[in-house]
Parts: structure tokens; C-alpha cells; sequence
């Protein structure tokens, strides 16, 4: 074994058996007595190429999820603003419709109409806790909307699923939302995959 990597070759760098670890020493004699005409530098140039492959698509893998996440927080940052701009036109005392353009005469006494907000019908002392997951945070808001909002106020796991994921949550993301309601004792399990407002 010369300090080519192979018995032949004499065009390839050096390299010097007795700087490489014994394993690689080992393979590199190995391998020569398979084959005279293979060549470690040639090995390690390849081992490298493929390895900076599986890097590039690691790296893209990455950049797809980032970009997908990127994708659902601003469907929810539209939906949320959506929603803002229209609790805002719906308590704005100058906004106008038809029927008030040809509404009838006042009488003395006239209904008193309250609007309630979604934001005075959901506990938020415990979501303020999680502002640093921007994501987390908005997948409990709509949980806990969607169970004011359902019958018995009760609402099964699969509804949650379904409801969230048409927000473009995964079902990672809505089961770390259901596990985090229930550790800040905002919802309990209450079996068959139910869950209600906790006491």
C-alpha cells in the first residue's frame, strides 16, 4: 500500500497512512486487496459529495417547514385582523345601514341592544402566558371559541381537529394546544375524547 490510495495511481495527492485513524488505515488495506485500483483519495472525495447532498436536502427540508409555518401564520394573521376589523364595524356608532337611512320615527322607549365580544367569552389570563408562540397561542383562542360556541358547551377532540386545521394548524399543534389548556386548568378531559370548560 503506497500513500496514494492505490498501487497505481500516482496523480492523486498524497496521503500518508500514518495520519489516518486505524479504522480508516484498515479499510484503505482492505479494499486495496479487493481491489488494486481503489483509491482513497477518490473514496473520501465521494463520501464528502454525498455527504454535502444529504446536507443541501436537510437544509431544504428545513427551509420547507419554515416555509409552510411562515405560510400559516399569515392565513392566521389575515384571519385574526379579518376578525378585528369586523368587531370593529359592527360596534362602530357611526356606521350605517339601510334600515337606518329609513328607520322609523323614535318612540319614547327604545331596545336597548348589547353586543357581546368573543374576547368576553373566552378566558385569556392563561393564554397571555404564551406570547412567545405566537402559533400556540391562536390555536387555543379558537379552541376555546369553538367550545363556547358548541352545544353543551362541550366540544370532542375531532371537532378541535377539524376546526383548526382548515386554519392550517397540524395535529401536533392543536394536541400541544388541548395538553396546554388542560395544564393551565382551562378545559378538562371528560372522556371519549370530550372535552369541557374546567370548573
Amino acid at each position: 500500500m503506497d500513500e496514494l490510495g492505490s498501487s497505481e495511481d500516482s496523480s492523486k495527492i498524497r496521503i500518508d497512512p500514518d495520519t489516518l485513524p486505524i479504522e480508516v488505515r484498515e479499510l484503505w488495506e482492505n479494499m486495496l486487496r479487493i481491489d488494486p485500483s481503489w483509491n482513497l483519495y477518490d473514496w473520501l472525495v465521494e463520501c464528502a459529495n454525498q455527504e454535502m447532498e444529504l446536507l443541501v436536502s436537510k437544509l431544504n427540508d428545513e427551509q420547507l417547514k419554515l416555509e409552510h409555518r411562515q405560510h400559516r401564520i399569515e392565513r392566521l394573521i389575515e384571519r385574526v385582523e379579518r376578525q378585528r376589523n369586523e368587531s370593529k364595524r359592527i360596534n362602530d356608532p357611526h356606521q350605517k345601514n339601510l334600515f337606518d337611512a329609513y328607520k322609523q320615527p323614535k318612540s319614547d322607549i327604545e331596545p336597548k341592544i348589547v353586543v357581546i365580544q368573543s374576547e368576553e367569552m373566552i378566558p385569556t389570563e392563561d393564554i397571555d402566558s404564551i406570547d412567545d408562540d405566537p402559533i400556540l397561542r391562536i390555536c387555543c383562542e379558537h379552541i376555546l371559541q369553538e367550545m363556547e360556541e358548541a352545544q353543551d358547551v362541550v366540544l370532542h377532540e375531532d371537532e378541535m381537529m377539524d376546526v383548526c386545521s382548515l386554519l392550517g394548524f397540524d395535529s401536533k399543534e392543536v394536541q400541544e394546544a388541548i395538553e396546554h389548556l388542560m395544564s393551565s386548568n382551562q378545559i378538562i378531559h371528560l372522556g371519549d375524547g370530550l372535552y369541557g370548560f374546567a370548573d
